[in-house]
């Protein structure tokens, strides 16, 4: 089995020339359009639309040792609204080639931070088959996608969870597969006047202090904070932060201040994030099983997906994880039944400024 040396393939990055006449904020770009596309389908394009994406493929083919075709298509930038003319790039390598899925995303994250594109966070969305990270260069905009699939679609029935299906397949049944599509947008201020304003002016239980509220404001997410969580004396619970950072807030309720998510003290949680798409996904305390999750109503038609907590030698925190907008919003409570989160989650749902 060959696996690639992730450290040597590094100095391509910095040995690579960008080929000529790819100037990267000289070019014009677009996205994929629906549907599947296969490598091995795409046309052999020359032109200026596609100057953006060769000079990314290029250092991708000599990272990931496989060709990568570049052709032209049609780019939706879902946070301006723009759609431009632009560039598609894929390339697909056997699974036994990279360790795992994180080292793949890892190197397709190294190519495009070491080549001068900074990550976009607004763009970002994963879950259990791989990641789609947006990255900036100038007015230049390239969404990355790197995943994990079978060679062939029809080796995993369509009622089995992915997880399970990938685990089955022997490594020559598998692929990691690259996509690059890229686009010079009109604006380079893209998108910042669609998110919906970070700002909340509800109501606040007594364990959420409006320090706290300013302090998830300020990471560009705006709050979701039930008016209740449905105990009799509230006074006893208290906000511990475990993330806060730009596009993240993940928030645990505990029975006092020093609990530290310690089974006998925790209440629950609260967690917003930035998403570019419907896919679910664990933060990085947070962990979403989305092959246990079972879709539920919300008020407002708002579709969540509810996953009970596991109890063994101590329950972990039953779910309700929805997307609203650009984020994903997680509320969950110990071991807590369907009904009583309903309740929780529809309290914050409600719990806006009119």
């Amino acid at each position: 089995m060959i696996f690639l040396n992730l450290k040597k393939l590094l100095l391509v990055f910095l040995i690579v020339p960008l080929l000529s006449g790819c100037s990267l904020s000289e070019t014009n770009t677009e996205m994929p359009t629906e549907g599947p596309v296969v490598a091995s389908e795409l046309p052999s394009t020359s032109s200026t639309e596609t100057a953006l994406c060769d000079s990314l493929a290029a250092i991708f083919s000599g990272a990931f040792q496989a060709e990568m075709p570049t052709t032209t298509a049609s780019f939706r930038d879902i946070l301006s609204e723009q759609t431009v003319n632009g560039c598609l790039s894929m390339l697909s390598v056997p699974s036994e080639n990279i360790p795992s899925l994180e080292d793949a995303i890892s190197l397709s994250d190294a190519i495009l931070k070491t080549n001068g594109w900074e990550e976009d966070i607004r763009y970002s969305a994963g879950g259990a088959s791989g990641s789609m990270i947006g990255y900036r260069q100038n007015d230049s905009l390239c969404l990355v996608t790197t995943e994990l699939a079978p060679v062939d679609d029809s080796l995993c029935s369509a009622d089995e969870p992915f997880s399970i299906c990938m685990d089955r397949l022997s490594a020559e049944q598998k692929n990691y597969k690259v996509t690059l599509s890229c686009a010079v947008l009109q604006d380079s201020s893209v998108g910042t006047g669609n998110l919906p304003k970070a700002d909340f002016s509800g109501f606040l239980p007594p364990a959420i202090t409006d320090e706290l509220v300013q302090s998830m404001v300020l990471m560009g997410i705006p709050p979701m904070i039930p008016s209740s969580f449905m105990i009799g004396d509230e006074m006893v619970l208290h906000a511990n932060v475990l993330s806060m950072e730009e596009g993240l807030y993940e928030i645990s309720i505990d029975f006092g201040e020093d609990c530290d998510e310690a089974s006998v003290c925790h209440f629950g949680v609260l967690a917003g994030s930035l998403t570019s798409g419907n896919e679910l996904y664990s933060t990085p305390n947070i962990f979403v099983d989305v092959e246990r999750s079972v879709p539920v109503t919300l008020i407002n038609g708002i579709t969540g997906y509810y996953i009970e907590g596991l109890c063994e030698a101590s329950c972990s925190d039953s779910l309700i994880v929805w997307n609203q907008d650009f984020y994903q919003y997680i509320i969950g409570s110990d071991a807590a039944s369907q009904a009583f989160l309903l309740d929780v989650v529809n309290s914050a749902l409600t719990n806006q400024a009119p």
